[in-house]
């Protein structure tokens, strides 16, 4: 599932302790998450889509 902490909130990975990106993050189905989420820690949110790559540009110059 994909979250973000709420707003004035800063919520830390369980293992690490490093902080959950404000623009949010993809984790686990876990009780902590859960739990987090039923306390309004976090919220569930869509993730940005993110740019989709393009190719790059063909230039075509003649070699003649």
């Amino acid at each position: 599932m994909f979250v973000k902490p709420a707003e004035s909130r800063a919520v830390r990975w369980p293992s690490s302790k490093r902080l959950l990106k404000q623009s949010g993050e993809t984790v686990p189905d876990t009780m902590f998450w859960q739990r987090l989420l039923a306390n309004g820690d976090v919220q569930n949110v869509e993730p940005e889509p993110s740019a989709p790559d393009l190719p790059e540009p063909h230039n075509e110059t003649s070699l003649a």
